[in-house]
């Protein structure tokens, strides 16, 4: 669940980044986080509610741990009581994401899609080793 949701997480960094404000986040990272899982159906409004603070965390903090990123150690520990629970559906997180870009997408004229492969070049090459392509 813990790669998963920082696979979307970066995800939605590279679109936030390319065509909703012209940097990596709104300046209240909690908006942003709100305004992109904030439709998220986890079967319970405080769920919900974490995974905005979560990704609001994640946001002040990229390339940080959820230790470094928490605000305190009250919501480190419902960053990892979040993750651990076997309740919430992954695909639920996806597909408020996935609602919120494609809200975003019909507000603008032109959307660029740019996709950076080089985390699946990394993976295949560790899987098959030394080859040709690597």
């Amino acid at each position: 669940m813990l790669e998963y949701f920082v696979a979307l997480f970066y995800q939605y960094d590279l679109i936030d980044f390319l065509s909703w404000t012209g940097s990596v986040f709104e300046s209240n990272t909690e908006k942003w986080a709100n305004k992109t899982f904030g439709k998220a159906e986890l079967g319970d409004k405080r769920r919900a509610k974490r995974l905005i603070n979560l990704a609001s965390d994640m946001a002040d903090g990229v390339g940080k741990s959820i230790v470094k990123s928490g605000r305190d150690a009250a919501s480190i520990e419902g960053a990892y009581q979040f993750i651990e629970n076997e309740l919430i559906d992954h695909n639920a997180i996806a597909h408020a994401g996935f609602q919120a870009t494609a809200e975003e997408v019909k507000r603008r004229r032109l959307v660029l899609t740019i996709e950076d492969i080089t985390s699946l070049i990394h993976s295949v090459c560790n899987e098959l080793g030394n080859s040709i392509i690597c």
